[in-house]
């Protein structure tokens, strides 16, 4: 009985620990001396107060960082924020607050889920697959954006598909 309560404790202990790492990549080009910082309602994002989450530049204005966190993070607010190393030079992005949510589909085979954003827009790449009875089928699609309708049915974004054939439809938001 005692070891069974050891292995038991042992993997509650090991999910507990368990890390999942998020790749950050942005194209941004700043000025010199500015850099650009994710801030968020997490300790390691400065809970919206302190720059210390700073990505690092790349060429071609690519800023990237990786973040790790406990598996018993499934979701947080973040904003990027162009800012110098003084204090009052931010520059933070317009628009609501971007939403992580964890799901597990979504890790590399190392743990990593890779976030490429683009600066006050929302990048969603989607595969869509839904088997047609007939050429004149068509799928729609809405949502909360102005771009996918406010989740009217009268707003038509139309994805038009043929048999069999699998189609990605990707899109930029404000």
């Amino acid at each position: 009985m005692e070891k069974e309560e050891n292995f038991e404790s042992l993997i509650r202990r090991q999910e507990k620990t368990y890390e999942y790492t998020l790749k950050f990549s942005m194209k941004y080009q700043t000025l010199p001396g500015q850099n650009i910082y994710i801030l968020g309602n997490l300790d390691n994002l400065g809970n919206w107060k302190n720059k210390i989450f700073k990505l690092k530049w790349t060429n071609g204005h690519i800023w990237k960082g990786e973040l790790s966190l406990n598996r018993d993070i499934e979701s947080f607010e973040y904003k990027f924020v162009c800012a110098e190393d003084k204090p009052g030079s931010e520059r933070w992005e317009q628009g609501k607050n971007r939403l992580f949510l964890f799901d597990r589909k979504l890790l590399s085979p190392k743990n990593k889920i890779k976030l490429d954003c683009v600066w006050e827009k929302f990048v969603i790449n989607f595969n869509l697959y839904y088997p047609l009875k007939n050429d004149s089928e068509k799928m729609q699609i809405t949502g909360e954006v102005n771009e996918l309708g406010n989740w009217s049915l009268d707003n038509n974004l139309f994805c038009n598909m043929r048999l069999s054939e699998p189609k990605t439809i990707k899109g930029e938001f404000n």
